[in-house]
């Protein structure tokens, strides 16, 4: 390539300033890229037209490295920004998949249709309940409830909405359990340690899919008063079981899985749906939670064990509460390490949760994206490390404490 080629940014990419970084975002396909200061630099520079000729004289000259290897990193580098179609005239990749939401075929299609209410079968009870914005109304034969004791009861409601509530209907064909939604067959299990996880599995994705937040970050979030931690993680990370001591210890529960921001300035809300706990936690939580021992052991379609806690009726999140974060804390499981608590740059926080998934059934549009980075930049970020699960709690705790002496 030739030094005195140039590089014109695509017209749908927009550049902010997030501390010491640039973030660029792409609102053709709702993508977001960090730019540490010397990437940052060097775009601004293309942006200005200047050629690659140019920039390695100044970078040569004001950083003491070899011009000829600025010209080819700056090659690189535009190389690459020209794959992720962040150059005028070359395509934008579709949307990453991995950040929309992961619901079961045909669900979003069933919820946009007109909902009604399936006659109940003979022997079937219906229950209602209530998780952030969705209105439930369950219908199952009697004893199937008694095999998902404890998934959703925390959640109950006495009295049907004034709104039409989403209906799911749960029946036993040939054998098999069949969930349906607005009476059209959705998913199904053909063993009866999988059907509490298929339940709370759909009306996860069912809560997330009928919410009228702006945007979804894959995490967990605790709360005291008004305010929140959230903790983004992937799965392994560790959430779920810090998660649950930090419940345990106290703090109140907004949600494992979503956690859900609406309002202007944005504001965290949760899905607080069961806890799960999968085979590996059991021993680290015995101390905390001794009557984790009791619950049954469900079976997940990966084959994992799982247990579902639910947390006690007076700390869980209410649909109506919102709560401002007082920091995003990514935890790690570090084996024989020391409790650590390590100030994360918010760019390094922001890229993070978009790896780890944050979801919008319409996309992440440039409005949207101007609040989350206007949120980010409100937020202390961390990185927590640890073995011990009563240090990794202190940490948490202690963050919401000062955040609440400091206001």
């Amino acid at each position: 390539m030739p030094e005195n080629a140039t590089f014109s940014p695509a017209p749908t990419v927009e550049s902010h300033e997030l501390d010491s970084d640039t973030v660029l975002f792409n609102r053709e396909n709702g993508r977001i890229f960090v730019l540490n200061e010397t990437a940052a630099f060097i775009w601004d520079a293309l942006k200005h037209g200047l050629d690659y000729g140019d920039i390695a004289d100044r970078v040569a000259e004001q950083a003491g490295v070899d011009r000829a290897q600025v010209v080819a990193d700056c090659a690189a580098l535009a190389g690459q920004w020209r794959e992720a179609g962040l150059e005028a005239g070359y395509p934008a990749p579709d949307a990453d998949t991995g950040h929309e939401p992961d619901l079961p075929s045909g669900m979003s299609i069933l919820l946009g249709s007109a909902r009604h209410h399936p006659l109940r079968a003979a022997g079937h009870e219906q229950r209602l309940f209530r998780i952030a914005d969705l209105r439930l109304a369950l219908s199952a034969p009697r004893d199937a409830f008694d095999l998902f004791d404890g998934v959703l009861d925390h959640l109950s409601e006495a009295t049907i909405p004034a709104e039409a509530p989403v209906a799911l209907g749960l029946e036993k064909r040939d054998g098999d359990w069949v969930l349906l939604l607005e009476g059209v067959p959705l998913t199904g299990c053909n063993d009866d340690a999988k059907l509490a996880p298929m339940i709370h599995a759909t009306v996860l994705h069912l809560s997330y899919a009928v919410s009228r937040s702006r945007l979804s970050i894959h995490g967990a979030a605790v709360f005291a008063g008004d305010r929140c931690a959230l903790l983004p993680g992937k799965p392994g990370a560790g959430k779920s079981t810090l998660t649950a001591a930090l419940v345990a210890s106290g703090l109140g529960y907004c949600t494992d899985d979503f956690a859900m921001l609406d309002g202007d300035p944005l504001m965290l809300r949760g899905i607080p749906l069961c806890i799960g706990l999968k085979e590996g936690s059991w021993p680290l939580l015995r101390a905390s939670i001794p009557s984790l021992t009791t619950l049954p052991i469900r079976l997940r379609e990966d084959g994992q064990q799982v247990r579902y806690l639910a947390p006690v009726a007076e700390r869980i999140a209410s649909p109506e509460e919102r709560f401002r974060a007082a920091a995003i804390v990514f935890p790690r499981i570090v084996e024989n390490q020391p409790c650590r608590l390590d100030p994360l740059p918010r760019s390094a926080a922001l890229l993070r949760i978009a790896e780890g998934g944050y979801h919008l059934l319409g996309g992440l549009d440039a409005e949207t994206f101007e609040a989350m980075l206007t949120w980010v930049r409100s937020l202390d970020c961390y990185e927590l490390s640890y073995s011990a699960l009563k240090e990794a709690v202190a940490a948490v705790s202690g963050l919401l404490k000062r955040d609440s002496e400091a206001t």
